[in-house]
């Protein structure tokens, strides 16, 4: 889509956003491709890994059940969109009306301050961004006033980890 009317191959966005408002022509069922991702895991080669419309739903409706965010809200996104843990939580806060706010580097004094002064209702982490932001001086005299959730996964977390993530965010 061209920005700034109509280059050859290129559709002008003021047409693409009149498309819009037309009767969709056909509807994609429950069993049928969303899209497909490409996983190694711990076991060498990559595998596309598809997943269908039904399966892509019915986590993001959890996801909006368990983690309800609402428009106004703001979800940190530091995980790769390219990985289904990045990609769900964009799903996830656009299902919601929330916003993503991207940070696409670990600056963990400013991760900090986006924590507390961004207004991020929920946060996405894995457990050494977890340990690296419970360094950063100060931390604990920070107010977090708007930080309803923050998740981890990717690994285990220690007990002593999450016990002081608990106590000061």
């Amino acid at each position: 889509v061209c920005l700034d009317g109509a280059l050859e191959g290129w559709q002008a966005l003021d047409d693409w956003l009149a498309l819009a408002h037309e009767p969709v022509a056909h509807r994609g069922a429950a069993a049928d491709d969303a899209f497909q991702m490409y996983t190694s895991g711990t076991t060498g080669r990559p595998k596309g890994a598809v997943l269908s419309q039904q399966a892509l739903f019915t986590a993001i409706y959890q996801w909006c059940l368990l983690y309800p965010l609402a428009p106004g809200d703001r979800q940190l996104l530091m995980l790769p969109m390219y990985h289904i843990a990045g990609l769900q939580n964009a799903f996830h806060a656009a299902a919601c009306g929330a916003s993503v706010y991207l940070q696409s580097e670990l600056d963990a004094p400013e991760l900090v301050r986006v924590l507390d002064e961004e207004r991020i209702a929920r946060a996405p982490l894995v457990p050494t961004i977890i340990g690296d932001l419970l360094r950063v001086p100060g931390v604990e005299q920070r107010r977090y006033a708007t930080l309803r959730f923050m998740t981890y996964g990717g690994a285990p977390i220690d007990a002593a980890l999450l016990a002081r993530a608990l106590e000061v965010f």
